[in-house]
Formats: structure tokens, C-alpha cells, sequence
């Protein structure tokens, strides 16, 4: 059997209904909305045609999901976790992923200032529930290990190579079959590397409609 690569977004996020201001993880850190209701039902579903499509996941041959550090991926990818091990009785682990992770520029309009003709955040992008020791403690369980501890403020173009570069390196270190679980950007990098650059579809690039899209090359 050959190798095979999954790529995943995350499932409908919790800003993309109404009320998310009045969500205790908004004032905490709004770039780290969690799965919506709706997003759950989406990882659930995408998690149970994960495990009907894969032969990996059949013949017990994927060991990891490497993951964006972000809330709504790690609970998109802890849906397929579940669901391998009650559909295959086998456990997979996360890796989490810190170079896989958006660096915020999406949101930043909503929490910068400009002194000295600068631009200056008025937070850090990833907070302390988002950092190794917390994420350890909540996912324990389900976690294997952290590459890297935190997500850098770049500007967009060195965001998608970092990105890049990441895809690149998990698949040239391993071996066995693998999934990555991550953003828009994630899936739509993904696309044009493994397939060559082809154009990207509206399926690959859309919005909100499109979150928890799952796509497998071998």
C-alpha cells in the first residue's frame, strides 16, 4: 500500500455565528474562537468518512495527526481520534504543530495601535491557553508531542512559506501514513504542492461553507 496524506481544515469555527463577542474566549484571545455547535457535527461527520476512506486507518498504519495549536483544530482532529478508535480500536496521537498555525494577520484590525509609525499588537497572538503546558495538561490523553512553543507575528507572504516549509517537512521525515490538521491556508498550500500547482478550486478556497474540508493524496 502506499503512503497516504491527509489534509484537513478545521470544522466551522464560533465567530461565524452570532454572539461570539459575549464568549468568555473572546476577551481571552478572539484569534482562537473554538468549534461552533455546527463545527462539531462537521468534524464528527468528516472524522466517520475519514475512517471509511482511509486503508491506512483499516490496517492500523497511521500513527499521528500533526496539528495547528489553535483550539478549533485540535478539537477537529480530536474528533478523527475518537472516532478511529471507536470505529478501528486503535489510538492515534497528536503532534502539535506550532509553524502550522495562523499568525493572526485575519484579525488584526480588531486589536493593533500605531505609535511612532509603527504597528503595535495590543496582544500576543497565542495566549497561555495555547501554550505546551496548558495544552498538555487539557489534551494529555490525546497528545504525543510539541514542535516549537509559539506562533510568530510575519507578515502574510512569510506566513504561507513557514507553512510551507512545515508541509514539506513532515512529509520528508515521516514515513508512515499521516494526517495534518490546520487552516484555510493549510489546505489550500497543500493543493497547489501536491498537485503541482494546478489552479485551486472554489471548494478548496471558500469560506466559512467550506470549513472541514478533508483531502487525501497517496
Amino acid at each position: 500500500m502506499s503512503r497516504e496524506i491527509w489534509i484537513l481544515r478545521h470544522g466551522h469555527r464560533r465567530d461565524y455565528e452570532p454572539g461570539w463577542h459575549k464568549h468568555p474566549r473572546f476577551n481571552e484571545n478572539f484569534r482562537d474562537p473554538p468549534l461552533s455547535k455546527y463545527g462539531f457535527e462537521l468534524a464528527k461527520k468528516g472524522a466517520l468518512e475519514f475512517v471509511k476512506k482511509s486503508k491506512a486507518v483499516k490496517e492500523k498504519k497511521i500513527k499521528f495527526i500533526y496539528c495547528s495549536p489553535y483550539t478549533r483544530c485540535i478539537q477537529t482532529a480530536i474528533e478523527m481520534i475518537k472516532a478511529v478508535k471507536k470505529e478501528i480500536k486503535y489510538d492515534i496521537k497528536l503532534i502539535i504543530v506550532y509553524n502550522l498555525g495562523e499568525s493572526g494577520w485575519f484579525a488584526r484590525y480588531e486589536d493593533f495601535n500605531v505609535k511612532d509609525g509603527k504597528i503595535q499588537l495590543n496582544k500576543e497572538l497565542i495566549d497561555s491557553k495555547m501554550k505546551p503546558d496548558y495544552l498538555k495538561k487539557k489534551y494529555k490523553s490525546y497528545i504525543h508531542k510539541f514542535i516549537g512553543s509559539d506562533i510568530k507575528d510575519v507578515t502574510y507572504d512569510k506566513e504561507l512559506q513557514t507553512m510551507l516549509k512545515t508541509i514539506i517537512s513532515i512529509e520528508n521525515k515521516e514515513k508512515k501514513s499521516f494526517v495534518i490538521v490546520g487552516h484555510l491556508d493549510t489546505i489550500r498550500i497543500a493543493y497547489r504542492y501536491f498537485y503541482n500547482d494546478k489552479k485551486i478550486p472554489d471548494w478548496v478556497s471558500g469560506g466559512p461553507d467550506h470549513c472541514n474540508i478533508m483531502m487525501g493524496f497517496s
